[in-house]
């Protein structure tokens, strides 16, 4: 190897964007609201406690973090909508007999420790087998621990994800197509 070819693989070390794998805990306390409408009125379905199995790892270049393994389980069984009805239709659309969970895998992020307040995330959402990646604009808020908390909203139709929504009384009562997703996420550093 000859000197100018070490000169330019030691640029190439240099110029290089400095990464870090650090780890991130999604808190019990975490929680995701789904909200819909109807021709007569609206509903809300909740998790109540959203939390990773295993922590986020990600790696930390320039503003962006680089998710690795992301993978947030949400079982749709534990939605709860406060209606028997709403709670029934709502496990029957997302066939929650065949597919238990609904999963949400952080992809990249802007760096929440370098901005407080508004991020944005990429974001994939796998819906029975159906996934769609999305931009989702983020709150981020800091406390003075290792601790800060996530808060963000997308708005999902059931065509991207091949649902159709069910009917009520001979088709009298109709849901409506889009559906908000309500993120509060409360992270922490591990």
């Amino acid at each position: 190897m000859n000197l100018l070819s070490i000169i330019l693989i030691g640029l190439a070390g240099f110029m290089s964007p400095m990464t870090t794998e650090e780890r991130w805990v999604v808190r019990s306390e975490s929680q995701i609201t789904i909200q819909g409408s109807t021709n007569i009125g609206s509903y809300s379905c909740s998790l109540e406690k959203v939390y990773s199995q295993e922590p986020l790892i990600y790696t930390q270049t320039n503003d962006n973090l680089q998710f690795r393994r992301n993978r947030l389980v949400l079982p749709v069984k534990e939605f709860e909508c406060n209606n028997f009805l709403i709670d029934k239709d709502f496990q029957e659309l997302l066939k929650a007999k065949e597919y238990n969970n609904i999963f949400v895998e952080m992809l990249e992020l802007e760096n929440p420790e370098s901005i407080h307040g508004k991020v944005s995330g990429k974001v994939k959402i796998t819906i029975m087998n159906s996934e769609k990646v999305y931009m989702i604009p983020f709150q981020a808020k800091h406390s003075v621990s290792k601790d800060f908390s996530l808060t963000g909203k997308v708005n999902l139709v059931f065509s991207d994800f091949n649902l159709v929504p069910p009917k009520r009384f001979g088709g009298m009562i109709k849901i409506d197509e889009t559906i908000a997703v309500n993120f509060n996420l409360k992270m922490q550093k591990n």
